[in-house]
């Protein structure tokens, strides 16, 4: 009898390497904001929008320092 190299039914069968792979973020916010948005459904989706938005304008940590330093000016 062969003697299986990896655990499971199938061969590499499990979860696969993401190249962009996702990390917990936990935010504390204030009921009001939350309910001025609609919900905490709501204001997730609204979240994620805009990073997705802010993310393609390549707006990145140092340049929104840059941006408070020239705004303190």
């Amino acid at each position: 009898m062969e003697q299986k190299t990896r655990g499971g039914a199938r061969t590499n069968a499990g979860r696969k390497p993401s190249a962009n792979p996702k990390t917990a973020f936990t935010l504390y916010i204030e009921k009001s904001i939350i309910s001025n948005y609609g919900g905490q459904k709501e204001l997730r989706d609204f979240i994620y929008k805009t990073i997705k938005t802010k993310q393609h304008d390549s707006i990145t940590p140092n340049s929104v320092q840059e941006q408070q330093v020239e705004h303190s000016s």
